[in-house]
């Protein structure tokens, strides 16, 4: 995981903290259903910026982008840092293939099938 998604999640996390404390003392504004809400949003892009470390890149790049896009506009460079992940992904696959492409059997007629085996 990139570092952008790394500060993001971290920002995001001081913010829920703060907004904990505040709820608890009952001092704070923030209802407290509110931040249980956003401190789900936290542990989420923290899970998915694991998984992206750890080898499921894809799948914790997605969770990375759905839990930072709860807090606007700070959440927004988590969003960007796992698009980036996502993006250097989709560059490895496309340049696997083009190293070892697998031929490619096509019709010149679309309306012909392919010949039966029976």
């Amino acid at each position: 995981m990139n570092a952008l998604a790394w500060v993001s999640i971290g920002i995001n996390g001081f913010i829920v903290g703060i907004m904990a404390l505040g709820a608890l003392e009952g001092e704070g504004e923030a209802p407290l259903f509110l931040v249980l809400a956003m401190a789900g949003a936290v542990a989420l892009s923290l899970l998915g910026a694991l998984m992206a470390s750890g080898g499921e890149r894809k799948l914790g790049a997605r969770l990375v982008m759905v839990g930072c896009a709860v807090f606007v506009p700070i959440g927004l460079i988590g969003v960007l840092g796992a698009r980036k992940i996502l993006d250097e992904i989709d560059r490895e696959e496309f340049e696997a293939r083009l190293e070892d492409p697998e031929p490619i059997v096509r019709s010149r007629n679309p309306l012909e099938r392919a010949p039966s085996t029976t």
